[in-house]
């Protein structure tokens, strides 16, 4: 039974810059964040920073744990072999949302493909509404994993106008 399977525990990176711009890519169907798999014994925020360092190589302070969301997956979900072996292991996603500055950009050191490549900003409200556009398409399992972007979204535009 799909109930009985534990939790794929991730963080999930919302991060500002000292220009108001948050890190995210528009991957055409989905908003991409930094954030990953946190790894057994690992703290939330130090899986965060790991998984910064690997996919943007970036210098990050003031990091915080926002909140935790589960969404079961959905059998349509898998949609590549990762996903699917994924979907035969665990019921879903536990996202711990992470939220913070970045304070310079470095090299990432993934050695497993997960660098990001192109453009690793954009302004907060362009990517508010494309959580909500892409979110509108979506299978209902992901509606509360899709307010918790939103909501970790608007407390970053408040996170760019206070002074650090």
């Amino acid at each position: 039974m799909r109930g009985s399977l534990p939790w794929r525990e991730k963080t999930e990176c919302f991060l500002v810059t000292k220009f108001g711009q948050v890190i995210a890519q528009d991957r055409g169907s989905y908003v991409m964040f930094c954030g990953g798999g946190v790894d057994p014994g690992e703290s939330l925020l130090r899986s965060a920073r790991r998984e910064i360092v690997e996919e943007i190589g970036a210098t990050v302070s003031g990091l915080r744990h926002l909140a935790t969301v589960d969404w079961v997956w959905f059998p349509d979900w898998a949609s590549n072999a990762k996903q699917r072996q994924r979907y035969t292991e665990f019921q879903g996603e536990r996202v711990h949302i992470i939220v913070g500055f970045v304070d310079s950009f470095g090299r990432s050191t993934s050695t497993e493909g997960d660098a990001w490549a192109g453009k690793k900003t954009m302004s907060i409200g362009r990517c508010l509404d494309l959580v909500r556009r892409y979110g509108s398409k979506d299978h209902p399992n992901t509606y509360p994993y899709r307010i918790a972007q939103e909501m970790a979204l608007q407390y970053l535009a408040l996170l760019a106008k206070s002074p650090r």
